[in-house]
């Protein structure tokens, strides 16, 4: 009789271990702050509940499987859509110029969300409301 404990292999995972599937995935040829910018305009013009996976997808250039490898669902892709946005322009220092007040809100609500032309929905500037 044969001993199994002899042929297996002690460099290879157990069949559907967390190991396993980081070994046989691929790489992914995206960077998440790319499709996040990517995302960001399907959001602007049709709003969360309108865009569609497939436009994300085109946008992006990222399929269906590889955004759920990034992100847990479309809400968590426009979130972190959203906080990218909100980052971009915090780094821009927007809001946190000194001194603080009123005139930082308006020249966020003029200059801050200006990165994409025809913007309307939900991340539009107030000027773009008519």
């Amino acid at each position: 009789m044969h001993d199994a404990r002899r042929y297996v292999r002690k460099d290879i995972a157990p069949i559907g271990s967390l190991i396993d599937n980081e070994a046989m995935g691929r790489p992914k040829n995206f960077n998440r702050e790319g499709v996040l910018a990517k995302a960001l305009p399907v959001f602007w013009s049709r709003g969360f509940a309108e865009a569609s996976l497939h436009e994300l997808e085109v946008a992006t250039g990222v399929n269906k499987s590889g955004l759920y490898s990034e992100f847990k669902d479309k809400e968590d892709l426009f979130m972190q859509s959203l906080r990218y946005y909100l980052e971009s322009l915090e780094q821009k220092g927007l809001l946190t110029a000194q001194p603080l007040g009123w005139n930082n809100i308006e020249r966020f609500l003029k200059l801050g969300p200006c990165s994409m032309e025809g913007q309307k929905g939900c991340f539009a500037p107030w000027r773009n409301w008519s």
